[in-house]
C-alpha cells in the first residue's frame, strides 16, 4: 500500500502489542517484517510503494509520499491546498485575515508565524 497509511498500526493493532516499528513520517518501515497473529495467521508489514515520476509531483507530496526535507519547493503544494480547502477553515486554521490569492495566504501564514525576512519577503524554508 501507499506510505504512511497505518499498515504497521494496524498490524500492532491487530497483534495488541507493538510489534512493529510506527512513525507519523513515511519511511519508518525499512524492510519487510513477519509478525504472527496466531498459529495459523501470518501478517507481512513492509514498506509502502509510490508509483512517482518525480519526487517533487504535487500529489505526491500532498500524499506524504516525500520527506519534508525533501522537497525542494513547497509553493505548488500550498497553491494546491488552498485550491481544494474552504478559505473559511483555513483562516481558522492558521489564524488570518480574509485572503483572495493563494500568494496571499502564504504571505499571511508566514507573517502570522513569523516567517518574514528583512523588506518583507518570506522565508519559505
Amino acid at each position: 500500500g501507499y506510505p504512511n497509511v497505518g499498515k504497521s498500526s494496524l498490524i500492532n493493532s491487530l497483534v495488541r502489542t507493538r510489534a512493529v516499528e510506527v512513525g507519523a513520517q513515511a519511511g519508518i518501515t525499512k524492510v519487510a517484517q513477519e509478525v504472527h497473529l496466531d498459529k495459523k495467521v501470518k501478517l507481512l508489514d513492509c514498506p509502502g510503494i509510490v508509483f512517482a515520476k518525480d519526487e517533487n509531483d504535487t500529489a505526491v507530496v500532498l500524499r506524504n509520499h516525500v520527506k519534508l526535507s525533501a522537497v525542494v519547493d513547497c509553493v505548488p503544494a500550498v497553491h494546491e491546498i488552498v485550491k481544494r480547502c474552504d478559505k473559511m477553515k483555513l483562516m481558522k486554521l492558521y489564524k488570518i485575515a480574509r485572503f483572495g490569492s493563494e500568494q496571499e495566504f502564504v504571505q499571511l501564514v508566514c507573517q502570522a508565524r513569523g516567517k518574514m525576512k528583512r523588506g518583507g519577503v518570506l522565508d519559505l524554508e
